[in-house]
């Protein structure tokens, strides 16, 4: 798994959706507690598995090739040329995801013409088909996309 505290917890609530391990909580908690999971949480491992956190960064494809399982990105995966639609044993759910990316600024910045015009473009549906059909359903967008 990732070795980020926030990257390994999404590993480790991917192996349960899974059902490859059981943790002592269900997904969607939003406290820090439930987004920084460890493995000290997994009650039970139904395949034995050895849990571990790995730096990816300068060894990505050798990582992938020295283990039955990886946890990665939709970039990382790219990079590999994997298709995570297509290719992943499991995909995170999108729908009410406690990690999803959001965009922040300082309270100054409200109402900033620059920061409205950004949230704009990160919600127009066109930039939803676009990552779409970039990443073949690996990034899921903040709006809807359109036909």
């Amino acid at each position: 798994l990732p070795s980020t505290p926030t990257g390994f917890a999404r590993g480790l609530y991917l192996l349960q959706s899974a059902g490859l391990v059981t943790l002592d909580r269900k997904f969607g908690g939003t406290s820090a507690q439930d987004l920084t999971i460890t493995a000290a949480n997994v009650l039970d491992s139904a395949r034995h598995l050895d849990v571990i956190g790995l730096s990816f960064d300068e060894f990505l494809k050798s990582t992938y090739n020295s283990y039955d399982a990886i946890v990665l990105n939709p970039d990382q995966a790219a990079s590999l040329g994997l298709v995570p639609a297509t290719d992943a044993l499991a995909v995170e759910p999108g729908p009410g995801n406690p990690y999803a990316h959001v965009l922040v600024a300082p309270s100054r910045l409200a109402g900033d013409p620059r920061v409205l015009e950004l949230t704009r473009a990160l919600e127009d549906p066109r930039l939803a088909g676009y990552l779409n059909r970039t990443y073949r359903g690996a990034n899921i967008a903040a709006a809807a996309a359109t036909s």
